[in-house]
């Protein structure tokens, strides 16, 4: 994520402005939150007051985008049309293993027992995948970002590997 000084700009309008600061979001993250905010208009029911809101964030995400590509041809828009598809593809997942494992903790919340259940081995399970997840999704954020030169956030943790199970 890089600021801007007011009276800078921009290659396409930036995301957020605040307390004098435009904050430039790089594509990878507008690709993702894209997809969030379309992932919830389809599968989160919003609530009337928050649709409007919603809508207005997929409309703005999308316009971020479609300038975003316009400076792209060839191959590496194909590339980045792909890798965006990857990440609705992810988000998609991720929103339904995070489904799950809540469902999972209602479920342990009304248990008493104390013991180690097939529901507790799932939830973990699925709280493994969710990292393993959310590591490939931002593999695949910085792979856009690559493609337009920019640099996104940078976190750092331990990831599981691709291949791990649990």
């Amino acid at each position: 994520m890089s600021l801007l000084r007011m009276g800078q700009t921009p290659t396409y309008d930036p995301v957020w402005r605040s307390a004098g600061c435009i904050v430039r979001l790089p594509e990878g993250e507008i690709a993702d939150r894209l997809t969030i905010s379309l992932l919830k208009l389809v599968l989160g029911a919003p609530a009337m007051p928050k649709l409007l809101a919603q809508l207005l964030d997929a409309r703005q995400y999308t316009e971020q985008w479609i300038h975003a590509l316009d400076g792209l041809t060839g191959e590496a828009r194909e590339n980045a049309l792909t890798a965006y598809a990857q990440l609705a593809e992810i988000n998609a997942t991720l929103w339904q293993l995070e489904d799950r494992v809540r469902r999972l903790d209602e479920i342990q919340n009304q248990r008493v027992s104390a013991e180690f259940s097939a529901d507790d081995r799932e939830r973990l399970n699925l709280s493994r995948q969710i990292t393993r997840d959310n590591d490939r999704r931002a593999r695949i954020k910085s792979s856009i970002n690559s493609l337009f030169n920019t640099t996104g956030d940078l976190k750092s943790y331990a990831s599981f590997n691709e291949g791990t199970n649990g």
